[in-house]
């Protein structure tokens, strides 16, 4: 088999440049294309670094636009800010698939990707700051409620036994005894006490000046849920926005072909929709942008800098024209050239001609 360095290549950009914010690495995804929507997100995140303003996004575009993409790119390039070395805190998380339990899915998922430990660690930073009374006074303050406060500072205790606690009331709850032994009143159990406890979590996180960032992708998948059950989590998610009044942002991530906002819309409800500070639209690619990605994209991960070398130019422009307009995306690109370089190395093509293409393509209508 081929190795990729005979097609001039450190490994298939296709096939490595690919997403995956819910794992915590460093960011080694290339950015390609698509400037204009790099230039907008990045203004927002220059914005966040030096305002305490409230944002709130959406992302709006075709399945494979490069959403998530944006998602991991950006989480794992925006750390610190620019200026004052202040942090960026980073979540990821996809919208709730089950509408039943959407909220109790939302809120573990939200506690899994920061970590129970982290949110441990910085509650007793703040606390050994501030002192009990003030921190347990500032947490009640912000979520309006003093009885969840009271749990917020147990997560700082130094006693292992009451972290072990603590750690299953967040996901499973206590039993009446065990509740006492902590003196709190109850488990945590409607949609509005996860709120209010993520709300907390959220303020210590964001104590000292830091900024959070929440990304929630997928958010289409509220199409599927009953009425009853996107309008409650469209609720919930509204009164998390509404109990956060600063240093605070969110990209909702939507897939939707429609040219149309007016599905995105009834979905989110007017309450969600009236507060979006910004739109970002990922579109269909033009021919002009396709070529743009595809030479950025290659000219990364070339050894000898070239062109669209492995491929030919009548190469790159014949792969696009089989991809439908409508469909000519970053994730279709992927695909397609991907495919290529991988059928050129099993077969020891060490250059991707529009002979070698045409044996693809009878080989993808041969193998489906």
């Amino acid at each position: 088999m081929l190795q990729y360095s005979k097609l001039n290549l450190k490994e298939n950009p296709f096939k490595a440049n690919i997403p995956n914010p819910e794992i915590d690495k460093s960011n080694k995804l290339i950015w390609a294309g698509l400037n204009n929507i790099k230039e907008t997100i990045s203004s927002i995140y220059r914005q966040a670094s030096y305002s305490t303003h409230k944002q709130i996004i959406l992302n709006w575009g075709p399945f494979g636009g490069g959403k998530t993409f944006a998602a991991d790119y950006f989480i794992h390039s925006y750390t610190k800010y620019t200026k004052n070395d202040k942090s960026f805190i980073q979540v990821y998380l996809r919208s709730p698939k089950d509408g039943t339990k959407a909220t109790k899915d939302f809120f573990r998922n939200f506690i899994d990707f920061l970590s129970f430990s982290k949110i441990s660690e910085t509650s007793k930073l703040i606390k050994n700051d501030l002192g009990e009374d003030k921190f347990k006074s500032l947490v009640a303050q912000t979520i309006k409620s003093e009885e969840f406060s009271e749990a917020i500072c147990l997560l700082a205790s130094n006693d292992s036994g009451i972290l072990s606690l603590m750690r299953r009331y967040i996901y499973t709850g206590l039993t009446k005894t065990e509740l006492k032994k902590l003196n709190l009143a109850r488990n945590l159990e409607a949609d509005t006490d996860y709120i209010k406890f993520l709300a907390a979590v959220i303020f210590i996180m964001i104590h000292s000046n830091n900024r959070f960032v929440l990304w929630i992708d997928e958010m289409e998948d509220l199409i599927y849920y009953l009425p009853k059950n996107y309008r409650t989590f469209s609720q919930i998610l509204r009164d998390l926005f509404d109990t956060l009044s600063k240093d605070f942002t969110v990209f909702m991530n939507f897939t939707l072909s429609e040219p149309k906002e007016s599905t995105i819309e009834l979905l989110l409800g007017g309450a969600i929709w009236s507060r979006i500070n910004r739109k970002v639209r990922f579109k269909e690619l033009s021919v002009e942008d396709a070529l743009e990605y595809i030479k950025d994209l290659l000219k990364y991960y070339q050894l000898v800098k070239g062109g669209v070398i492995p491929f030919t130019e009548d190469v790159v422009n014949k792969v696009i024209d089989q991809i439908s307009p409508i469909d000519l995306t970053p994730r279709e690109l992927n695909k397609y050239f991907g495919e290529l370089i991988e059928f050129s190395c099993e077969n020891d093509y060490p250059s991707i001609t529009v002979e070698v293409l045409k044996m693809w393509l009878s080989f993808k209508e041969l193998h489906g």
